[in-house]
């Protein structure tokens, strides 16, 4: 696992496109966005309102053809 030189105070909220999600041992959340880029930055949001690691699990499960994997 890969350790941050310096931790931010979540203020931002970013959207991001990929062209899919990933397994990943390298993140701490265990998933990767394959090929990502900035979409725009959310001012309409908050980081409270930004994707849960727990949401993108199931973003990564609902997969088109991954559907029964874990």
């Amino acid at each position: 696992m890969l350790i941050p030189d310096v931790w931010i105070h979540p203020l931002i909220v970013v959207e991001v496109a990929g062209d899919d999600l990933t397994k990943s041992s390298t993140h701490g959340s265990g998933i990767a966005v394959r090929f990502p880029r900035l979409v725009r930055i959310r001012t309409d949001k908050s980081a409270r309102d930004a994707t849960t690691v727990d949401e993108i699990n199931r973003m990564y499960k609902n997969q088109e053809g991954l559907n029964n994997r874990t």
